[in-house]
């Protein structure tokens, strides 16, 4: 069990939209610094992030950059936005009941074939790449031109951003969530009205990945589920 605690933590952690941080498995930013005032940046997001968010954040750490780097203004020379979709079926299985009785020489019967399972989700992660170059003073050309502190504090506002979330991240704040995560998996495991959580252990982790709740992806993983006492032995059955 508590080796599908720390997959499941992981999940979890995915799940929630890709916050404004550096790259890591949930996605976030990236740069790379190609030249005195050019610079490239990256931001990726997890399949519970909008394409909105994604460009917004894009654009903050390219302020942010800027600002870092001692200059005031930016341009966009080439921007590429994308979205890495994939689609995950849910295992199927099918269970048949039938009966059947005879008069005389003839037999009559019937049967009823049942399948669970074999839903499709898709998963859309969207990404931003920006190029841009970056300036003192704003440029005497006819281009769109971002002021750099305005930008940067107009997209802090919008999503509650304040310094001490910026970057780098704050790894205390981190740690904390991840443990508090990982006593709520902790705890949901360990409540007898989710009894059969180990047997649905990893059907659970494969319906989280596909958008689910924790709870809704039990709910649907043990709705089939049996326990049978034989003498002294308690069984439990999942399909």
């Amino acid at each position: 069990m508590r080796m599908f605690f720390a997959v499941a933590l992981s999940v979890l952690l995915a799940g929630c939209a890709t916050s404004y941080q550096p790259q890591s498995f949930s996605g976030g930013y990236s740069e790379t610094r190609l030249g005195e005032n050019l610079f490239q940046i990256s931001f990726s997001g997890n399949g519970y992030t909008s394409r909105e968010r994604v460009a917004d954040f894009n654009l903050l750490r390219s302020a942010e950059l800027t600002i870092e780097y001692g200059f005031r203004y930016f341009v966009i020379v080439n921007t590429e936005k994308k979205s890495d979709v994939s689609a995950y079926t849910t295992p199927s299985s099918s269970h048949t009941t039938g009966s059947a009785y005879g008069s005389g020489k003839y037999a009559y019967g019937s049967a009823t074939t049942t399948t669970y399972g074999g839903q499709t989700y898709f998963i859309s992660k969207p990404s931003a790449t920006n190029m841009i170059l970056c300036f003192k003073e704003k440029p005497a050309m006819e281009v769109l031109t971002f002021d750099a502190v305005f930008v940067a504090k107009s997209i802090r506002d919008k999503y509650g951003i304040t310094q001490a979330t910026m970057t780098p991240v704050n790894q205390t704040a981190y740690e904390a969530e991840k443990a508090r995560i990982a006593k709520e998996v902790d705890d949901f495991a360990d409540d007898p009205a989710h009894s059969y959580f180990n047997e649905v252990a990893d059907e659970v982790i494969r319906l989280i990945k596909g958008g689910m709740s924790l709870q809704d992806a039990y709910d649907q993983a043990s709705k089939n589920c049996t326990t049978q006492t034989i003498g002294a032995q308690i069984v439990k059955k999942c399909p």
